[in-house]
């Protein structure tokens, strides 16, 4: 409701939820990798299955929201973890949480804001997205690397902070999350006060506000979903760590997701999220490809970088796929 999850203005109906598990994006071709539901049990389903318009309230019974109902659907959920989480293993908490927490019933449609969810704690450091935005824009800060995370900060990240700071000369936002993350994590309220003593350490210009966001604990994915979310709150950048978003392994000792995955998927998707990697991709493309306009014999993937590779897979990976060709790699 306050405009992070932009473009999105209420929850997924059926045609919008199969776009993005299947596609990754919106059915404009925005891209979007991770569904944003609004699950009920049978209970519920029964009480609204012919209303038109809906209040959403907290727990206290205060509304802070109407939902005009435009669809409600019961969703394959094994579908849906193998397509965003990869696994249909219960070991992965995102899995466990869709296959043991979550309704069976999805309900779409959008939503008309009446007012922000209260929090009393760490009120200073909940800033909207057109807050954070503005502050930015006072202090003339136009260059803003975005840190996620869901852990206290320790040394090795202070380095990655502040090397990727200096090496745009930009502004730091450390915007860690505060809703649910992954099991055994530290809680917020202990994190959030080992952030303020990180702050007089940190050599860079830096901004502290926390993100109200459920992680899903998806890997690649969610690192794509977590940077979209930053440049609404008004960042030009943001930090893709290692394993970013991932659970770590499961019993077998194998990791969920390649460490490095959310960085190679944020590669292939760059070319959409910055006219900076389109203009440089676009450069390199045209301007290597007189060779082959001579029919000269050689490795045609040498001429191309990895950003253009995956791009072609991306595009085109599905067509290879029905005809039985493997990807390029």
């Amino acid at each position: 409701m306050n405009g992070g999850f932009f473009p999105l203005d209420g929850f997924m109906d059926k045609i919008t939820y199969h776009s993005v598990i299947h596609e990754m994006r919106l059915p404009d071709g925005s891209i979007w990798p991770i569904p944003i539901i609004f699950d009920i049990d049978h209970q519920t389903f029964d009480r609204i299955k012919t209303a038109t318009k809906i209040a959403l309230k907290n727990t206290e019974g205060t509304i802070l929201a109407y939902l005009d109902i435009s669809e409600i659907w019961q969703p394959e959920k094994s579908l849906e973890a193998e397509l965003v989480y990869g696994t249909t293993s219960e070991e992965h908490p995102g899995v466990s949480f869709l296959f043991n927490q979550t309704g069976d019933y999805y309900v779409g449609g959008k939503i008309t804001p009446i007012q922000l969810p209260k929090h009393y704690d760490f009120q200073e450091f909940r800033k909207t997205p057109e807050e954070l935005k503005a502050h930015f824009k006072n202090q003339g800060y136009q260059r803003i690397v975005a840190f996620q995370t869901r852990n206290p900060l320790h040394k090795a990240h202070l380095a990655l902070i502040s090397n990727a700071v200096k090496g745009i000369d930009g502004h730091l936002l450390l915007h860690p999350t505060v809703g649910m993350t992954k099991p055994g994590d530290v809680d917020h309220f202990t994190r959030v006060k080992c952030y303020q003593k990180f702050l007089p350490y940190c050599n860079a210009s830096v901004t502290l506000s926390l993100l109200p966001l459920s992680m899903r604990m998806a890997g690649p994915k969610e690192a794509i979903w977590h940077a979209i979310i930053r440049r609404n709150y008004g960042a030009t950048h943001f930090i893709i760590g290692r394993d970013h978003a991932g659970p770590g392994k499961d019993s077998t000792g194998k990791d969920f997701y390649p460490p490095y995955a959310a960085q190679e998927l944020a590669n292939c998707l760059g070319i959409e999220l910055s006219q900076e990697k389109l203009d440089y991709i676009t450069k390199n493309l045209f301007g290597g490809a007189g060779t082959f306009r001579k029919g000269q014999i050689g490795s045609w993937k040498d001429f191309f970088s990895k950003e253009q590779l995956c791009l072609f897979n991306q595009k085109w990976g599905i067509f290879q796929k029905a005809l039985g060709y493997s990807l390029y790699e």
